[in-house]
């Protein structure tokens, strides 16, 4: 490991800097995998002095380390290689000041300094301005995990295979050919055999909105007369509902006008919940949002016009109710 480290990083790095890095384990091993993840450290350079954009790197001494769920039991650790940009990484590491500790990460300079044994200035080039300059990813390779999710893993199909058991090893023994091919991938997105994520409906159209601009209006309009008609079939069972629990014609509230008034109820709340929707369509500047009218034409069941098949449900359980005379 440490004649890689020498092949791969500039000669200018600081010995101690080295030695540090070529650690195998523990926390300076983790350290090196966030420079690594941060920075294209094989153009990496290092200076005595600070440089225009350039990383402190320092190294500590008289340093405490705690239990990381007890942050009051600490023990003596000699030395510390310290990186001010990863401070996230420091929760467990303090020095002494006064009577009391300070955790490394959020201590003044001016109490710090009396800590630090060597500094040097790195200057590198961030892993995010290599993956800029990439024109094309394999979209079966995704990021995951890393710091900020920069490490690349597979998404393409792999092999599912049965296991039977073979009475003369006696034991269970894995089928040499597949059963089938899956894809990995998260919940809310579906892949192809070969890794290639489907895209959603919304997204398509998304798309299209986008390259007509022309046809954009038509779809808002659309939108809001599928919105006026589910105002017109409310408003029509309203008025059911309240001819039919006319209280000159003592009729009141049973048990059965409970439900009929919860299944209203909710029909409401859903068509408010499109009208908020529908708003959001449009921005302030009267211009309209193509991803937000996008998803409310083409979304799931929650979503957009999808909440209508909810309403019509509502409403036919409430005119079923009439109907029975309760």
């Amino acid at each position: 490991m440490k004649q890689y480290i020498k092949a791969a990083y500039d000669p200018s790095m600081p010995e101690w800097l080295r030695k540090e890095l070529s650690i195998k384990k523990g926390f300076n091993s983790n350290l090196k995998d966030w420079l690594n993840d941060e920075y294209d450290m094989g153009n990496a350079k290092f200076y005595d002095s600070p440089q225009e954009g350039s990383i402190v790197i320092e190294l500590l001494y008289d340093v405490y380390e705690s239990d990381h769920y007890d942050k009051t039991d600490r023990y003596y650790k000699d030395t510390l290689l310290f990186i001010p940009n990863a401070g996230y990484m420091y929760d467990d590491y303090w020095i002494e000041s006064g009577k009391g500790y300070r955790r490394v990460a959020t201590a003044a300079q001016s109490k710090l300094k009396n800590h630090i044994v060597d500094i040097t200035y790195m200057v590198a080039p961030a892993r995010s301005a290599s993956w800029s300059d990439r024109s094309y990813v394999d979209p079966r390779y995704t990021r995951f995990g890393g710091t900020n999710g920069r490490r690349w893993g597979y998404q393409g199909q792999y092999p599912e295979y049965y296991h039977h058991w073979d009475s003369d090893l006696r034991r269970s023994v894995r089928d040499t050919e597949p059963t089938s091919w899956n894809t990995r991938g998260n919940y809310n997105e579906k892949r192809d055999k070969s890794g290639y994520i489907i895209p959603k409906p919304a997204d398509l159209y998304n798309r299209l909105y986008q390259r007509f601009p022309d046809r954009t209006q038509g779809k808002f309009d659309a939108a809001k007369a599928k919105l006026e008609e589910c105002y017109e079939k409310l408003e029509e069972t309203k008025t059911k509902i309240f001819n039919y629990y006319d209280i000159r014609n003592n009729k009141y509230i049973s048990t059965y006008g409970n439900t009929v008034f919860s299944n209203f109820n909710s029909a409401i709340s859903e068509y408010c919940q499109m009208c908020r929707e529908l708003d959001a369509c449009v921005r302030e500047d009267g211009i309209i949002n193509n991803t937000n009218l996008s998803a409310f034409l083409n979304g799931g069941r929650y979503n957009g016009i999808g909440r209508c098949a909810e309403i019509d449900r509502r409403l036919v359980a409430i005119n079923n109710e009439l109907e029975r005379g309760y």
